[in-house]
Formats: structure tokens, C-alpha cells, sequence
């Protein structure tokens, strides 16, 4: 019969022979080749979810590690609901504020990162993103400094259109939206490459600027997405296969190297919100 032991020393030799077989994470290479090692930060974060201790991880695998010296801390979060997230509205560039729910999330969000050290806070200069970091702002006692690349995406002649409209006015490109992100370029609007542009270089700005510091960061759906798929190595054709739930958090850190992801789509704070909160991930 297998220990435990065993199964995380087994879990420790799979993520070895990923890491050597298909190499760093770098955010321009590897597009297509590295869906099994985002598969294993997926799985990896579920068992962090499932409460293993901080010693089994750092002996399952010693490339996943909770920051150590020398390194940037970021905290990437998602701004708390709005109400046009309950009514299936697209947003963008639209400074549609947080609702009840929203705040609640945004105070949450501070409660679960108050006992960690927090420098500095960045976030889209849209009113829901800096409304989620004011509590956080508070608390820490800094100010809110907001930064132009992590806008939400400029959907052009969607923004404030209801999703079932947009299925009936824009027919073929919303098909072409679920099932090829990547290609979409939206009506009088931006690319998903577009957006990872800026954003990435905002991201490597911020840590260039910020050496061994922690930074929270809070930004929209889209933003973390295609950030997260640039630092899993995985195109923008991956779009689909990372929830971003509003008011979430994301954990990663930056050696001077390369970024590795610790933690992702944690919603584990918001917990008392569940039923306020469930929704499409939209």
C-alpha cells in the first residue's frame, strides 16, 4: 500500500522531470509546449487548497516555495463585483463602481493579506480596481498608485452590451471569442496580444522597481489572465482554462530570473461570500 510519503516523494520526481524537460517558466517561450506543466500548477494549487502542510510542499517540490530572501512578492488580485458582473454586462473601459458585494469582497481581500507585509499597491486606474485596494491601502497605510498597462481590455462596441445581445449582434465573433480567443479582435477595440503587452510590461516595471519587496496588485479578469497564461509559458489560446472570480487572489514571486506562480485563483478568503458571490466566470 503507498504511504503518503511516498505519493508526495512520487508527486516531488514528476515535477523534476517536468521542470527538466520542459524548462523555466518564461513568459516568451513555450507557448504551446508547456500545457502539462500549467496542468501541474493547477493540480499543485488544488493540493494547497486541500491544506498540505508548508514541509510536505517544500519536500514535494523545491522549485514551489513560499518567498524567500531576495525575492518580489506579488499579490495579484481581481477587483470585487460589480453589478454589471451579476447582470452579464461586458466592461472594459466602462468605470462601472463596486456593489455591496464588492466591498465586502474588497474587505476580505484585506483581511486575508493583513498579517502579510505589504510595500506597495498598484492597480487599474478604473474606480472597481482602486475600490477593492482601499481597504488594503488603509490598513497598510499606503497610497494607491494607479498604472495605465493594467486597464481592463478596451472591448470597443461590446462594452455595456448584455452578453446574450452581444451572442445575437455579433454572432460569429463571439463564437470565435469562446473558441479562439487569441484571434478575436474586438469592434473598435483590442487584441488579447494587445493587452498582454502592456500588461507584462507593466508587470516587469513594477518588479524591476521593487526588488525583494511585496506588491499588490489589483487588476481586472482579463488582465490576470493573459498575465497568468505569459508566466505559465502558454499562449493566449489558453485564455479559457484559467478562472479569474472576482475578488480573488494570486500568488507569485520573482527571483531577479524568472516568476513562478505559488498560488492560484484563491477565493478561500471569501468564503463567507459564497452565496453572494457564485457566478459565471465573467
Amino acid at each position: 500500500m503507498f504511504t503518503l510519503g511516498f505519493f508526495i516523494f512520487l508527486l516531488g520526481y514528476i515535477h523534476l522531470f517536468i521542470t527538466l524537460n520542459l524548462g523555466t517558466v518564461n513568459p516568451y517561450r513555450y507557448f504551446n509546449r508547456n500545457v502539462k506543466g500549467a496542468a501541474y500548477f493547477v493540480k499543485l494549487n488544488k493540493a494547497l487548497n486541500f491544506g498540505m502542510s508548508r514541509a510536505m510542499l517544500d519536500f514535494a517540490s523545491p522549485s514551489v516555495r513560499f518567498c524567500e530572501a531576495g525575492m518580489t512578492e506579488i499579490y495579484l488580485v481581481r477587483h470585487g463585483q460589480t453589478k454589471w458582473n451579476t447582470q452579464l454586462i461586458f466592461r472594459g473601459r466602462k468605470d462601472v463602481p463596486l456593489n455591496e458585494t464588492g466591498h465586502k469582497q474588497a474587505r476580505a481581500i484585506a483581511g486575508a493579506l493583513k498579517d502579510r507585509k505589504i510595500d506597495t499597491i498598484y492597480t487599474s486606474p478604473l474606480s472597481r480596481a482602486v475600490e477593492t485596494a482601499q481597504p488594503a491601502a488603509t490598513h497598510f497605510d499606503l497610497e494607491i498608485v494607479p498604472v495605465q498597462g493594467f486597464i481592463d481590455i478596451n472591448y470597443g462596441e461590446w462594452e455595456g452590451v448584455s452578453h446574450h445581445e452581444v451572442k445575437v449582434r455579433y454572432t460569429d465573433q463571439y463564437a470565435q471569442w469562446e473558441e479562439r480567443p487569441e484571434l478575436v479582435q474586438f469592434p473598435q477595440g483590442e487584441t488579447l496580444d494587445e493587452v498582454r503587452e502592456r500588461a507584462f510590461g507593466a508587470l516587469t516595471d513594477i518588479v524591476r522597481i521593487n526588488p525583494a519587496r511585496s506588491v499588490l496588485i489589483i487588476s481586472h479578469r482579463v488582465i490576470n489572465k493573459v498575465l497568468l497564461c505569459a508566466l505559465l509559458g502558454l499562449s493566449n489560446a489558453h485564455f479559457w482554462e484559467i478562472r479569474q472570480n472576482t475578488g480573488c487572489i494570486n500568488v507569485m514571486e520573482y527571483s531577479g530570473e524568472q516568476f513562478v506562480l505559488c498560488a492560484m485563483n484563491d477565493t478561500c478568503h471569501l468564503k463567507e461570500l459564497t452565496d453572494e458571490t457564485a457566478q459565471p466566470d465573467f
